[in-house]
């Protein structure tokens, strides 16, 4: 059935089956993962409509999270993607970290350990490249900055250190 539909478009799909329609009538707890990327995508490629392209897509990446965590040079690999498609996905993702950081920042104050992990959990999950992340408060525990720094900066610390 989907072959049969993803070819002639999301379009000639009954109403209460797309997935745009779906998260405007009831909601974005209601799509499915490819909905919601199909979404961000806007448009399939010949022959496979967004839907197809997003359910493929989580395929490769081994699901939402894989894709969340995928780099601009692994997606372009993925054939149907260009520019603008990767462009869209990785704007996403982008906000969607962005926005766990002013969640933590805003924060009142660090409540406990949890806070933090629960934070970094989310933020660090699957990272493709060692990052030290430091998280500075000040003494009533509220967040005054969140930094990253790359493996090279702190193996080039550790060297001076042992000089």
């Amino acid at each position: 059935m989907d072959s049969a539909r993803g070819s002639k478009g999301i379009k000639s799909w009954p109403k209460s089956e797309r997935p745009r329609e779906i998260l405007l009538e009831k909601g974005p707890e209601f799509v499915s993962d490819a909905g919601l990327v199909a979404i961000l995508l806007r448009i399939g490629i010949k022959g496979k409509d967004a839907v197809t392209l997003s359910r493929e897509l989580l395929h490769h990446f081994g699901g939402l999270k894989g894709l969340l965590n995928a780099r601009k040079n692994e997606l372009e690999k993925v054939k149907g993607l260009g520019t603008a498609k990767i462009a869209q996905l990785l704007a996403a993702i982008e906000m969607a970290k962005r926005q766990l950081k002013e969640e933590m920042i805003t924060k009142k104050a660090i409540k406990g350990p949890e806070d933090v992990i629960e934070y970094l959990s989310l933020s660090m999950a699957n990272l493709k490249e060692e990052v030290f992340r430091v998280i500075y408060l000040n003494s009533a525990n509220v967040i005054l900055a969140i930094e990253d720094y790359s493996g090279v900066l702190l193996i080039s610390l550790q060297s001076i250190q042992e000089r």
